[in-house]
């Protein structure tokens, strides 16, 4: 055996320990732009079977983009706000010091 399996934390002091830091999703606007741009392309050639297609990846990219956003603020949001006011598990030497 290779050794004790252990599960990741999804909640609690170590929850964050996971989390990819992530800056401002300008890749995810910037191709959500592109395939707004082929959407609307579509709509003016006639291309009508391409429509469905550059309108999914036109939603996808804008929905990943606004998520990142929302994660974001909720990180900023957090780094603000102490550890005992959202419920997480705290270490005593921790609180000693906050204290």
């Amino acid at each position: 055996m290779a050794g004790e399996f252990v599960r990741t934390p999804k909640r609690g002091r170590d929850a964050s320990r996971y989390r990819q830091a992530t800056k401002w999703p300008m890749a995810e606007i910037a191709l959500g732009c592109l395939s707004g741009a082929s959407v609307i392309v579509a709509i003016q050639t006639n291309h009508w079977f391409a429509l469905p297609f550059a309108g999914l990846f036109m939603i996808g990219y804008f929905y990943v983009a606004s998520r990142l956003v929302g994660e974001q603020l909720l990180a900023r949001r957090d780094s603000t706000v102490p550890a005992e006011a959202r419920g997480m598990d705290v270490e005593p030497s921790a609180m000693a010091r906050v204290a």
